[in-house]
């Protein structure tokens, strides 16, 4: 997620270059977190500069100072967040957003006619509405490793738009803003950014079905949501690995995140439905044969996308090294933890070496990311437990 496809980058370059000073604490704020965002890892998780950033932030909040510098701001906070794992902050961070936004009306587009400042350009709209989406997709993302918790925004209408095309707005020109969801047959071009906003969609879907305690009366409906759930990610999934294959290579890693939001959809729908819990629903009678599908697929599901996962990973590794870690953006890693977690169960469960290895390989792109991204540290101490280490060990010193 880069600050240029969040942020007017033609609006602030004229803002830079003819204001004479800075003195808006908005605006102060939104370059400090620009400042933050560009650099690595930081040597202490909460430093000054974070901690100041915080206060300003907190200061324009009770003025009023309400702004798209300072919902820019506030959002780029919760993406800074999100990348260095600073939770539950970046949880918070990101329902403040929420709050927010529906304070200044970008959640409706019609706008809010209650506010007396209202976008008057094309630019100025497409900006909030990208502001408002990156709310939308950090808001999905964090959900789906906090599950059984209600979404801080609203569910996405099927009819809305999403960002327009990334080169036009960098450049400030007019473009056309394509459908949330879209049919087979159109061929209209969708940018990465639009891209992950539809694998965010999805993965709010999968989120809120997750999340449900249906009755035996809702049994059918809920196992028919998640083969619809899977069917569309699956097909998403598809149209991101043809737009992989046909973009240029050095351009291709502006599409990991929404390669990796789909992943990490299906892998949370599968971890749900590969087991049966009789708990809630009853395992007899019409449901049966359904559920029984869904489990079949749901196990088969886990190694496919995880062999997906793999091997994106290993785009990713290459892609850091050849245009740098600031390339790769932090959404990645819930698809690579998920992954490397069905991995080290299935060499825990059987010892396999192939899964270990695959185990390993994941592991050693969090740690080629983790200079860049602390949350890579934290996602490797969360896969070191006792009994995945007990299997390396014991597979490394049979090879010994």
């Amino acid at each position: 997620m880069s600050l240029t496809k969040l942020v007017s980058k033609m609006r602030i370059t004229r803002f830079l270059t003819g204001a004479t000073s800075l003195s808006r604490a908005d605006t102060i704020a939104l370059i400090v977190i620009m400042r933050l965002l560009s650099q690595d890892s930081p040597s202490e998780k909460y430093d000054p500069m974070y901690r100041s950033l915080k206060l300003a932030l907190s200061a324009c909040e009770q003025r009023g100072q309400l702004s798209t510098d300072f919902v820019g701001a506030m959002v780029l906070t919760a993406a800074y967040e999100v990348g260095h794992g600073m939770y539950p902050s970046a949880y918070f961070t990101v329902g403040a957003c929420a709050r927010t936004c529906c304070t200044l009306g970008l959640h409706d587009k019609r706008f809010a006619t209650q506010l007396p400042k209202q976008s008057v350009t094309w630019t100025e709209t497409e900006e909030c509405r990208r502001l408002w989406w990156a709310t939308l997709l950090l808001d999905r993302y964090i959900n789906i490793g906090f599950l059984l918790r209600p979404l801080c925004t609203p569910a996405i209408p099927v009819n809305e738009v999403v960002p327009a095309d990334d080169t036009s707005w960098d450049n400030g020109e007019l473009a056309s803003n394509p459908l949330l969801v879209m049919s087979v047959e159109n061929r209209a071009k969708v940018s990465p950014f639009a891209r992950t906003c539809q694998a965010a969609h999805l993965l709010g879907r999968v989120s809120q079905h997750v999340g449900e305690h249906p009755d035996p009366s809702d049994a059918d409906f809920h196992f028919q949501e998640a083969h619809q759930l899977h069917r569309a990610a699956t097909a998403l999934l598809g149209i991101l690995q043809q737009d992989y294959n046909d973009t240029p290579t050095d351009e291709r890693h502006r599409l990991f995140s929404a390669m990796a939001l789909c992943c990490s959809a299906l892998l949370a729908l599968y971890d749900i439905h590969s087991c049966v819990d009789t708990g809630f629903i009853d395992s007899a009678g019409r449901y049966m044969g359904l559920r029984i599908e869904l489990q079949e697929l749901a196990i088969d599901g886990f190694k496919r996308i995880s062999i997906v996962v793999l091997d994106l990973a290993d785009e990713i590794k290459t892609a850091a090294k050849t245009n740098g870690l600031d390339s790769i953006s932090p959404l990645v890693f819930n698809a690579m933890y998920q992954a490397a977690g069905t991995y080290a169960w299935y060499a825990r469960e059987n010892g396999s070496e192939s899964h270990l290895a695959s185990l390993n390989r994941l592991r050693d792109v969090m740690r080629l990311l983790e200079p860049r991204w602390r949350v890579a540290g934290e996602y490797l101490g969360l896969l070191k437990d006792t009994e995945t280490d007990y299997v390396v060990l014991r597979l490394q010193g049979s090879r010994e």
